[in-house]
């Protein structure tokens, strides 16, 4: 598999990763916020409270869990760029032994 390749399926895998980060950002807090209206109105005070808990504890996780993939997406784009500057180095190498083989 070549480096093109390699771009390609990281940047279609990432495409993917980043469609369920937001679709889940933008239903799990209405979820979330719609069962603690529930409970509320209908009264239920210690299960409003754990259902908070629970809740509070499972978005910071998720939050701590996003925080990662988001480092480690970024951290895999300027590990391509660096990589993609040394090709185009290389390419401007190859180019210029090129030229100097024509001129002679």
């Amino acid at each position: 598999m070549d480096s093109e390749d390699i771009i390609r399926k990281n940047s279609e895998k990432t495409k993917k990763e980043v469609r369920w980060w937001r679709y889940a950002a933008w239903s799990l807090p209405f979820v979330a916020l719609a069962g603690l209206i529930f409970f509320n109105l209908l009264g239920w005070d210690s299960a409003f409270e754990k259902a908070l808990v629970i809740g509070s504890t499972i978005m910071f996780g998720i939050s701590v869990f996003w925080w990662w993939w988001a480092i480690y997406k970024i951290f895999n784009f300027a590990d391509m760029m660096g990589k993609t500057a040394d090709r185009i180095d290389s390419i401007k190498k190859e180019f210029n032994n090129l030229k100097d083989s024509l001129k002679k």
